[in-house]
């Protein structure tokens, strides 16, 4: 099923430590300034019951998207990755040893990008939307996924992301 170099532990392609923390910089500095952006004071004062309906929403929908594409789907269709097609290809991260279709990152971003939107807030949904859209971009640079694995993704993680609202509605309605 899988090759015995998929099963290796995690170096991440011989890089050295030191080069693979600048991998995760951008993605920190995105979430800094979607946290500094949640707390500026306008979208505070008036996005803030809008942000408690995400922070109901948003984990449901991630647990959604783990169920629905990561248990389900992944093992359904068991779609073998680009690298393990293209065996000369050197990757710049550890290969992930689970299936390609659909893109588990691509789908949990999505997945929360749809609950900010649902929940209502104006601001920081158009936010997570850029990084979002960023990091399925690089799931593709780096090799470790197809592009229909990405369009998977965004609709399994916006499907996720509208059912997760949806749970969370109506269980408020029964209050």
């Amino acid at each position: 099923m899988f090759r015995k170099s998929n099963l290796t532990s995690g170096t991440d392609a011989g890089q050295p430590r030191e080069r693979r923390v600048f991998l995760y910089l951008p993605l920190l500095a995105a979430l800094v300034t979607l946290i500094i952006e949640l707390f500026n004071h306008k979208a505070f004062t008036e996005g803030l019951s809008a942000f408690t309906k995400f922070a109901s929403g948003g984990p449901l929908a991630l647990l959604v998207d783990v169920l629905l594409c990561n248990v389900f789907i992944k093992n359904l269709v068991a779609r073998t990755r680009p690298f393990d097609v293209n065996t000369t290809v050197q990757l710049l991260v550890a290969k992930p040893r689970d299936y390609s279709f659909p893109s588990g990152h691509t789908a949990a971003s999505f997945a929360s990008v749809t609950a900010l939107y649902l929940a209502g807030e104006k601001k920081m949904w158009k936010a997570a939307l850029v990084l979002a859209v960023l990091i399925a971009l690089s799931r593709l640079y780096l090799y470790v996924h197809y592009p229909t694995d990405i369009i998977g993704g965004v609709i399994f993680g916006s499907l996720s992301g509208y059912l997760g609202y949806k749970i969370v509605e109506q269980i408020r309605k029964k209050r």
